[in-house]
């Protein structure tokens, strides 16, 4: 049977793991509203393969983090950011494909 120490430390664990590929699919996220210059939960949803509460918490945090506008009912969106290389967080690297966001099947 497990201590409650072993229990602790496994919900640590996967608290940290999750946190990571969150972190990751939030700079996705970023990049594909960079990219297309618009952001909506339907967009994140068809392209990230995403139920629509997990897209709509990125739209949330995606405002919090100044890549996109507030919500203004029936208008889209703005995207604050213009260029992928001014997504705070987001180093450019070399090898990078910028294109390859959200690669196109059969090309």
């Amino acid at each position: 049977m497990l201590g409650l120490s072993e229990i602790d430390q496994e919900s640590d664990d996967l608290a940290v793991q999750n946190s990571a590929a969150f972190s990751e699919l939030f700079h996705t996220a970023a990049k594909l509203v960079v990219k297309h210059q618009q952001a909506s939960v339907t967009l994140l949803q068809s392209k990230l393969k995403l139920g629509y509460a997990h897209a709509g918490r990125l739209i949330d945090q995606l405002e919090g983090a100044g890549i996109i506008g507030p919500f203004r009912g029936s208008r889209p969106r703005e995207v604050l950011i213009k260029k992928l290389s001014d997504i705070p967080g987001i180093k450019k690297t070399p090898t990078s494909k910028d294109d390859e966001v959200c690669p196109k099947r059969g090309t």
